[in-house]
């Protein structure tokens, strides 16, 4: 009796423990996927930024003879400001990104024996992939301040052109 208790406790906590490496497996990938997926938007999403910024500038300096002194100062106000936000906020994640890079590149520095050095490293990562989705949460508010911002200046410069040409 006491050995088939002893034996399946045994079989319990190797299955646990078997249980418990998957998970953490599956948490490794799933956060270096969300990384990654992180990564790509961001930098398609600041292609499109960055193109809007180009041909809002552009209409606008085409057009502002047409403005007048307030609507002006409007426009560059919110296009100012979503355009101050969006730069600050790349000047973070650069120094964000360098500080990682740093802590990898002091890792590659230390004398370490080779399982030291690949659990270290699978530590640096995962902890890496963990705050890319933390940050991938502040570059949505980030990114919705940006775009209402400069949709914002945009339908202004817009909405006062629609109202100069039906000559209100």
């Amino acid at each position: 009796m006491v050995k088939e208790n002893f034996v399946n406790e045994l079989a319990a906590s190797v299955a646990e423990a078997a249980q418990k490496k998957q998970q953490e497996e599956y948490i490794r990938v799933l956060t270096r996927i969300i990384s990654h997926s992180y990564d790509r938007a961001a930098a398609y999403t600041n292609l499109i930024i960055l193109a809007g910024y180009a041909g809002m500038f552009t209409l606008w300096s085409f057009t502002k003879d047409y403005l007048n002194e307030t609507i002006e100062i409007f426009i560059a106000l919110m296009v100012g400001a979503s355009l101050f936000i969006f730069c600050a906020w790349e000047v973070y994640k650069m120094i964000y990104s360098s500080r990682l890079i740093k802590k990898q590149a002091e890792l590659v520095m230390e004398p370490l024996a080779p399982k030291e050095f690949q659990q270290r490293s699978e530590a640096i990562t995962l902890s890496v992939n963990r705050d890319n989705i933390k940050l991938h949460n502040q570059w949505l508010f980030v990114l919705t301040v940006t775009i209402i911002l400069g949709f914002g200046g945009a339908s202004i410069l817009m909405g006062y052109f629609v109202i100069k040409l039906l000559g209100m």
